[in-house]
């Protein structure tokens, strides 16, 4: 019974004991199971979300090694080292909070970088691989079922631009007993992670009946390339003495490797390049035949008649390109005609060493 005296009415008592009873419902209901799940929003430029379990061969952890990254920098991040495996043990675990410290880096704003994932991972070292063993298995006969190693690698394959018959896959022991499993007992969905098409290649398999798992295949791609033999200095011409065809074991994805010895003869070196160097079309490039600030005959011809007058190149240029040629003789007489400004240049195709040509009519404009 409520005392009339009490300064505290009998409505809002009651309402104060209906709340109090509603809290400690609330704080009866059963939490979330620590073994499910829980994935923190990402919301970043990169992203990085921790895995359930990952191996590694050696006791320094990467991030690559213990989860997905995703961005414009997943390549740099994932060759951070987050933490290392104490000496003596073959297990441990990664908690979220650590990996949030271990990130931490220079010249990264925290807006361009999101964590997420499992609250902790379990990291296991990988035993001694046995030796690597590429394409050891027999080709897959129509009656035989198909594996995970198969799938794999045709997703990897495919991401080359190489024929699957063209390419080896080495794996660890361990990875060829995860990959060897049946695909056709379960769905499985296999994720690449990072922009690499050859090399260490970090895919991770996510299995409906279990937790995912990550294996690193290495992709090589056997091919007869054009190979450095000697020293060449940056802007050299290249001669047939200083590279020769060998075989390569490619595996850094570089773009497109030179496959003929005339692709690269008589070309110039953008660098320095050493012996054994892989010889790719972004090294090397067309000498130039017009240089800059210096002379250029520019013929112009117009029917039966053909008008030469003399420039100066504002840019390099090699053969077949078009550069831009200033006029300076047609900015003389301009400026003799009273004019003040003038822009005399046109463009021109570069057809020899100090010549180019361009079309019948040469404008001289007043600039703005």
């Amino acid at each position: 019974m409520i005392d009339a005296r009490s300064r505290i009415p009998a409505f809002v008592l009651a309402f104060i004991l209906a709340l109090a009873s509603g809290l400690d419902g609330a704080a009866t209901t059963p939490a979330r199971s620590a073994a499910q799940p829980a994935f923190l929003e990402s919301t970043g430029a990169n992203t990085v979300r921790l895995l359930e379990e990952a191996w590694v061969e050696s006791r320094d952890i990467r991030l690559r090694d213990v989860a997905l990254i995703e961005g414009p920098d997943a390549d740099r991040l994932g060759e951070r080292v987050v933490a290392r495996l104490p000496d003596g043990a073959d297990r441990a675990r990664l908690e979220l909070s650590r990996l949030r410290e271990a990130l931490e880096l220079p010249g990264l704003n925290a807006g361009e970088l999101s964590i997420g994932g499992l609250r902790r991972c379990t990291v296991n070292l990988e035993p001694a691989p046995a030796p690597a063993v590429a394409n050891s298995e027999s080709p897959v006969k129509l009656d035989s079922p198909v594996t995970i190693r198969d799938h794999l690698e045709e997703l990897l394959a495919e991401r080359a631009g190489v024929p699957r018959q063209e390419l080896e896959f080495r794996y660890t022991a361990r990875e060829r007993m995860i990959l060897g499993a049946s695909a056709e007992s379960e769905l499985i969905d296999l994720l690449p992670t990072g922009r690499r098409r050859l090399g260490p290649t970090t895919v991770v398999i996510h299995r409906r009946s279990g937790p995912q798992i990550q294996v690193r295949p290495v992709v090589v791609h056997p091919a007869l390339v054009v190979v450095v033999r000697r020293t060449i200095r940056r802007g050299e011409l290249i001669s047939p003495d200083g590279i020769a065809i060998e075989e390569v074991r490619l595996q850094r994805d570089r773009g497109p490797a030179l496959n003929r010895l005339r692709d690269a003869v008589g070309r110039v070196a953008r660098i320095t390049l050493r012996p054994g160097a892989v010889l790719y079309s972004d090294l090397v490039r067309a000498p130039y035949l017009v240089r800059r600030n210096e002379p250029v005959t520019v013929t112009c011809a117009v029917g039966g008649l053909e008008m030469t007058v003399t420039g100066r190149a504002e840019q390099d240029g090699s053969l077949g390109e078009v550069v831009f040629i200033s006029n300076d003789r047609a900015k003389g007489q301009a400026r003799r005609k009273g004019r003040r400004s003038v822009n005399a240049r046109f463009r021109a195709r570069v057809t020899g060493p100090g010549r180019a040509e361009t079309e019948p009519a040469i404008d001289i404009e007043e600039s703005p």
